[in-house]
């Protein structure tokens, strides 16, 4: 028996209104046919910035409308409003943080408000045939992060765009010594982490700053094979030690700087 609480719902295609989820489903219809509904009394806004929330993808008028409908806002994502011109072909992206919110295509993912250059990810297509194994990997310049590398081929990258990512570093010490490894120059925060990662430490570009230069200065050798790294601009290379030395064209500009303020203070006080 239901109770009279009221907590509107709307199921199935239709869409059918029932008072509550209780009643939907002494309807026939299953809680992952329905979406909550905004209550009548719910202080909402009327602009129209359409999201989807949950795994029905429950569509809302705006973030403020979901809200009132019981959702948090980390399960909703950007809809694609119902006046957009998108294109009608399946190249399917996922977008956002996490890359939790999915699209058909490009253009959809641009007219929802995203930048797919950099803000998505190629999606896994659903009839491509891939493994179960868990081996997580990062591909691309977004860092898009799949279970295994078939099924980050089946995304649509190469493998020699993907890098390793060590499931259990907490053996691994906390310092600070950056590496990149392979040709997809894959960034690992220390030795130990790489090493977890599957690569030889000693094949691997030690790096001066918290990104590898992709395809810039750093260039990675066919593993076991000697490696240049040009130093960075104003930089000399980082010692064993992991410090920093500043060169002395950073000193000279530095100073030029200092000496410019004190000249300026001299003027201030003779005048």
């Amino acid at each position: 028996m239901c109770t009279m609480m009221y907590a509107p719902v709307t199921c199935g295609t239709v869409p059918c209104q029932y008072p509550s989820q209780c009643e939907a489903s002494a309807a026939g219809f299953a809680e992952a046919d329905c979406c909550p509904q905004v209550p009548s009394d719910s202080p909402v806004t009327a602009d129209y910035s359409p999201v989807t929330c949950g795994a029905n993808k429950c569509p809302y008028t705006n973030t403020a409308s979901a809200k009132a409908a019981g959702f948090d806002l980390e399960v909703c994502c950007p809809a694609v409003p119902f006046d957009a011109v998108i294109t009608m072909d399946y190249k399917p992206i996922t977008c956002g943080q996490n890359a939790k919110c999915p699209y058909d295509n490009e253009s959809a993912a641009k007219a929802a408000g995203y930048m797919p250059p950099t803000e998505c990810c190629p999606a896994v297509p659903a009839d491509a045939v891939v493994t179960m194994n868990y081996e997580p990997v990062a591909c691309g310049n977004n860092k898009c992060t799949y279970d295994n590398y078939p099924t980050a081929e089946a995304a649509g990258f190469l493998q020699d765009e993907c890098c390793n990512q060590p499931m259990e570093v907490s053996a691994c010490p906390l310092n600070y010594a950056p590496l990149a490894c392979s040709k997809a120059n894959c960034f690992y925060e220390n030795a130990c982490i790489a090493e977890l990662a599957g690569f030889d430490p000693n094949s691997c570009v030690k790096q001066t700053s918290s990104t590898p230069n992709k395809g810039d200065n750093a260039t990675v050798a066919e593993e076991g094979g000697e490696v240049d790294t040009p130093d960075e601009e104003g930089i000399e290379a980082v010692d064993d030690s992991g410090d920093e030395a500043v060169s002395a064209s950073v000193f000279h500009k530095k100073l030029h700087v200092v000496v410019a303020a004190v000249m300026g203070v001299m003027s201030f006080v003779l005048a």
